[in-house]
């Protein structure tokens, strides 16, 4: 199995355990009943706190690392940070992951692609990894194939989408 398909087999793991906590999906319902929206830094808190409960699994994890962006890629922009960077037992460098959270799918994903781009433009030097950039959407539930109509670039073997049981959301991880 390649690195890339190890990251993606673990990162499929433990978002789907994380989302398949109860104390999680009462808060993404009550958030769905009361219309609230943003609460992407509280999903990145509740991830650091599931990480650290996973010692056997995750070695190191950190968030909102700031990096510099190349100048010839974005003259307007110094700097941008990364969501979150999650380092597995024995591995030697962090998997770098981009958060999302929309009620709608298209508007999710279109915000995961532009993360894509914007740690594109990280200074090659400054890059925290060898890893490839993994994003994470949270949105409203559609079908699959809705899903992959958006990410028709993408190879399919690394686009993971997992409706929420008992909530109106979905999670989508490319």
């Amino acid at each position: 199995m390649t690195k890339l398909e190890k990251d993606f087999e673990f990162l499929k793991r433990i978002f789907k355990k994380f989302f398949d906590r109860n104390e999680i999906k009462s808060k993404l319902n009550q958030f769905d009943e009361l219309s609230i929206t943003g609460w992407e830094i509280w999903l990145q808190v509740e991830l650091m706190i599931y990480l650290n409960s996973l010692p056997d699994e995750v070695s190191e994890f950190s968030r909102e690392i700031r990096y510099d962006l190349d100048k010839r890629k974005n003259k307007l922009r110094d700097c941008c940070a990364i969501d979150l960077l999650i380092r597995q037992k024995k591995a030697h460098s962090p998997i770098p992951i981009e958060i999302k959270q929309h009620r709608s799918a298209s508007e999710c994903i279109r915000r995961m692609l532009s993360d894509i781009e914007k740690y594109d433009q990280i200074r090659e030097s400054n890059r925290p990894t060898d890893r490839f950039l993994w994003c994470l959407g949270i949105h409203s539930k559609v079908e699959d194939e809705t899903i992959r109509k958006y990410l028709r670039d993408f190879d399919s073997k690394f686009v993971f989408t997992y409706p929420i049981p008992k909530t109106e959301f979905m999670i989508t991880l490319f």
